[in-house]
């Protein structure tokens, strides 16, 4: 599952990087605008942060709307990871879209005591994917 969070659509840039994905020989097999209550962000987030980052997390993303995305293409997952580039976008290497779209970084959001501003999330296994849709209660009828 790709989400573009509420800073891609507040940057006025979901359509291009929708247009990045479809240039990559992404398919856009569904597309659904989503808006998830702090339960919904609390469950996504698993247990994989730290409790400062998971308040971080839903102070960002609760109740805001955002843009879920199912893509389809060889090693769909693999190339879309590769395509959005490393989760901190101070790292991100050229050509990959948090580089492209993202001036953030984990210091500069540590400091100002708030999550990443990243622009896209990007399930990382089949598992994940399968948990998300379900905690998100989004995508139904999706394989």
């Amino acid at each position: 599952m790709i989400i573009l969070k509420p800073e891609a659509i507040e940057a006025n840039v979901c359509e291009e990087i929708i247009n990045d994905f479809l240039k990559n020989d992404f398919k856009i097999v569904k597309i659904q605008e989503i808006v998830c209550d702090r339960d919904a962000i609390t469950r996504f987030c698993n247990g994989n942060y730290t409790n400062i980052h998971i308040k971080w997390k839903i102070e960002h993303l609760a109740n805001k709307k955002m843009i879920a995305m199912i893509v389809s293409r060889d090693n769909a997952m693999a190339m879309a990871r590769k395509l959005i580039g490393d989760t901190n976008p101070a790292k991100a290497e050229e050509g990959t879209l948090r580089k492209k779209y993202s001036k953030d970084s984990f210091e500069k959001a540590d400091r100002e005591e708030r999550d990443v501003y990243n622009m896209i999330h990007a399930s990382d296994s089949q598992e994940e994917f399968e948990r998300e849709v379900k905690v998100l209660k989004i995508m139904r009828g999706v394989d």
